[in-house]
């Protein structure tokens, strides 16, 4: 008998970012995370950090706000910059994408979020990001609660 593959990653969640997400499509989701209910717009990461960029820059000065966009928007185009130094260091550029797409794949990311804590507190904002690694997910359904 050989054993089985198993991943603490949900494949169908995964599918949902990699081929609908990750091509512009914003998801209803609620998920329930170790206790806590997560709900928003599941994104890409691109959206993510550039709704992360908005952010940072309506609470500093004019200057310090262009600073704080453009290093939040460059986060995964550092990542992109790893990815090549290790195809420069030999890993084979298939080897090099796997590794990005892991990367990119091990985290989820919400925008227009609100979380419901075990003991019923509930924080809701429209502008509320949240970023968590997939493999926390407990479970999902598509749409919100009432």
């Amino acid at each position: 008998m050989s054993p089985r593959y198993r991943s603490s990653r949900d494949i169908f969640l995964e599918i949902l970012i990699s081929e609908f997400v990750e091509h512009g499509v914003q998801i209803p989701i609620t998920m329930s995370v170790g206790g806590t209910i997560i709900s928003g717009y599941l994104v890409s990461e691109d959206k993510y950090f550039e709704e992360m960029s908005k952010l940072a820059s309506e609470s500093e000065s004019e200057e310090s706000a262009e600073v704080i966009q453009e290093a939040i928007r460059a986060m995964p185009h550092h990542i992109d910059e790893a990815v090549t130094r290790l195809i420069d260091e030999g890993t084979e550029g298939g080897d090099a994408a796997r590794i990005r797409r892991r990367i990119q794949s091990g985290y989820i990311h919400l925008i227009d979020s609100s979380v419901e804590t075990p003991g019923g507190d509930t924080e809701e904002m429209s502008d509320m990001l949240w970023r968590g690694r997939l493999e926390a997910v407990d479970g999902f359904w598509l749409g919100f609660t009432d």
